[in-house]
């Protein structure tokens, strides 16, 4: 750590990823302070916790008054909100999220870095799950908490080996580069590439070169993991690629599926049978995470066999098609998942589960921030293939390029909308009888 670094403040400290890195700039000896519009659960009380203070407001003068080495300042902030105005007239130094995480916390470290366009989190949890089994004690941080690892990250120094969420999205409005470059991994994941964040990425071939540039920064004895049958990272592999590569889903580190729902498989490398997963996950998208984390934990030293009976014990990331309760009969989930490729495997793995017969009613809040055209739209429709009745919620008047009633027009007959929240969950939950699944 930086012996000049001796105070740091955090712009927006409650958010999960400024939390942590709250909590270790503390845990190494630096006085820390940050400010936020409110103490948001579950962040706040770990800050308190540990004694660092929480201003309410963006106010320049508790940073003046604090007077601190550095201040970070996050990702959501821009030119023009006058918090921002005021850092840069007075000179202080100040770093964005993903610079500080790559100069203080990963340097030295072996970095396994978990990237993608969708499926992140789950597999980043994953990996880390399956090195921690694996008695490997691996730091990690997380966008998410999973079941199995208990909380979005853990810093120790008893292992070179740090498991990081790798994110494509910019790094700062005074740094337009994707997160992930600072992050330097000597082993990469690349999950899914598709088209997204189109406020950052004009298209597809802007997200596909964003992604190259992650690559170039694996060093020669460092690994890339990447999904065989994708046509997106074929055309980033294209590029050239200056480390040794494996390959997971259609050839390399493959699956074959024991029970419908994925929930049972057996994991082959080219061919020959290695191991068995039977887990709670569902789907084919997270038997393709498991291989991916499988790929990725052999380049640290974790045997194949290992990994499997660590994916066997792994309890899923909150959020990602969880079983959150039953009522009346009516059995209810919850996923993240708004890419409409992830919001199709979700809904096709749940399908797979509860079996053709049963009813599935899904809620699905339309993201009027992504401008995505007739993705978007011919996505959901795919989406909604899977399932008996679809209740959409939008609170814009455009989603994607539409009208938002043009959604319900597309999916009809088997589809519901409307602006009002409470309304949505009225609306499902009509749709629903017992022995229903409902899911948003």
């Amino acid at each position: 750590m930086d012996s000049s670094l001796r105070k740091l403040y955090i712009l927006g400290i409650c958010g999960r990823l400024t939390g942590s890195i709250a909590i270790f700039a503390k845990k190494k000896g630096i006085e820390v302070r940050g400010c936020d519009w409110r103490k948001n659960p579950p962040v706040a009380p770990m800050l308190e916790e540990q004694g660092i203070e929480i201003s309410l407001g963006y106010n320049f003068s508790d940073i003046e008054n604090f007077a601190p080495d550095l201040i970070l300042i996050g990702t959501t902030h821009i030119r023009g909100e006058a918090i921002v105005e005021q850092i840069l007239a007075s000179g202080i130094r100040y770093i964005s999220a993903a610079a500080f995480i790559g100069e203080y916390i990963l340097r030295d470290k072996w970095v396994l870095g978990v990237s993608g366009t969708h499926g992140k989190t789950t597999t980043a949890s994953m990996l880390a799950h399956i090195l921690k089994e694996a008695g490997k004690q691996p730091s990690y941080l997380i966008g998410g908490v999973a079941e199995s690892l208990g909380t979005s990250f853990h810093f120790t120094d008893a292992s070179p080996y740090f498991v990081i969420e790798a994110d494509e999205y910019k790094t700062s409005f005074w740094d337009p580069r994707p997160k992930f470059v600072h992050y330097r991994p000597k082993t990469l994941i690349i999950n899914n590439v598709e088209e997204d964040h189109n406020s950052v990425y004009a298209n597809l071939e802007a997200i596909e070169a964003a992604f190259h540039s992650c690559t170039l920064l694996v060093p020669s004895n460092g690994l890339l993991v990447f999904p065989a049958n994708s046509e997106s990272v074929k055309s980033i592999e294209a590029r050239g690629i200056h480390c040794a590569a494996k390959k997971f889903g259609s050839e390399g580190y493959t699956g074959k599926a024991l029970k419908e729902d994925f929930s049972k498989f057996t994991v082959l490398i080219d061919g020959k049978e290695s191991a068995e997963v039977e887990w709670s996950m569902l789907g084919q998208h997270n038997m393709n995470n498991g291989l991916a984390a499988i790929a990725a934990a052999e380049h640290v030293g974790v045997d194949t066999f290992t990994a499997a009976k660590a994916l066997s014990c792994f309890r899923g990331a909150a959020d990602r098609l969880t079983k959150i309760g039953t009522s009346n009969g009516i059995s209810i989930w919850r996923d993240y998942g708004y890419h409409p490729t992830s919001v199709t495997a979700t809904l096709k793995a749940l399908r797979q589960h509860v079996g053709p017969k049963a009813r599935i009613v899904a809620g699905i809040p339309l993201h009027w921030q992504l401008n995505w055209g007739p993705l978007y739209r011919d996505g959901l429709i795919n989406a909604s293939t899977y399932v008996d009745a679809v209740v959409l919620y939008a609170n814009r008047d455009k989603v994607a390029g539409y009208p938002a009633e043009q959604f319900a027009e597309f999916m009809r007959p088997k589809v519901q909308s409307t602006r009002d929240p409470a309304e949505f969950e009225k609306l499902l939950f009509e749709q629903a009888e017992p022995g229903t699944h409902t899911g948003t």
